[in-house]
Parts: C-alpha cells; structure tokens; sequence
C-alpha cells in the first residue's frame, strides 16, 4: 500500500518514518514468525529502556484485527510511548512500531499518517 509521507516526516528508509513527534515502523514477517517474534522484539525494547511498563493492546492493522503491547518508559527528555501491533493485513503478516512522546487513547490521538495503517479499539 502506498502512503504519501507528510511534508514535516523524513523517511530513514522504505520501512521506516521520522516526523515531528513521532517515529513509524514496520516489518514484514512471515507467518511463523507472528508467534513469537513480538515478544521477543518487545523484550529487546524492555531490556534497552529500564522501567519500561506494558500493556496490551488491541488494535487494527489496515482495518484486520490485531494484537500488540502499549509500552511506556521514561526518556531524557520526559516519557515515550510506543505501541506495537502485529498480525496479518491483506495476506501478509506485518509488524507496525509507533513512538510517541504522547500517551494516545484512542485512534484520532495517532498522528494522521499512523491512522492510515493502525486504529485503536479502545
């Protein structure tokens, strides 16, 4: 799918976002993969930010149910968010990474170009 990157976002490469913000990611996976790669691309998050707190997250990816972790922990700067939500959008098992330097609680606290690829469900 092809998503026009706002004129303020600076793309790092065909897989990943900066903007003003925010960062946007994401992986393609294969179906094995979808099992236990979250997990362990999270433990790898928790062990490079101590204290981080985690949750989970139900979400859309492209408008298909998914799974995901809210995870939150302090920074230099004050706090980040970052909600990783995975499972399969239009046939292919994907991975989508979000940080934030706000706590969102519903879809339209996302940043316009991550609402385009992942809704919240509650």
């Amino acid at each position: 799918m092809d998503i026009s990157t706002p004129t303020s976002c600076t793309p790092d490469n065909k897989y990943m976002v900066r903007c003003q913000g925010y960062q946007l990611t994401w992986m393609y996976l294969d179906y094995k993969m979808l099992t236990d790669f979250p997990e362990q691309f999270v433990r790898q998050i928790e062990k490079k930010h101590k204290h981080t707190e985690r949750q989970p997250l139900e979400c859309l990816i492209l408008g298909q149910a998914a799974k995901g972790f809210r995870l939150s922990y302090p920074t230099e700067g004050g706090m980040a968010y970052e909600l990783i939500a995975y499972g399969v959008a239009k046939g292919q098992p994907v991975l989508v990474e979000l940080t934030m330097d706000i706590d969102p609680e519903k879809t339209a606290d996302l940043p316009e170009l991550a609402r385009q690829i992942v809704q919240l469900t509650k």
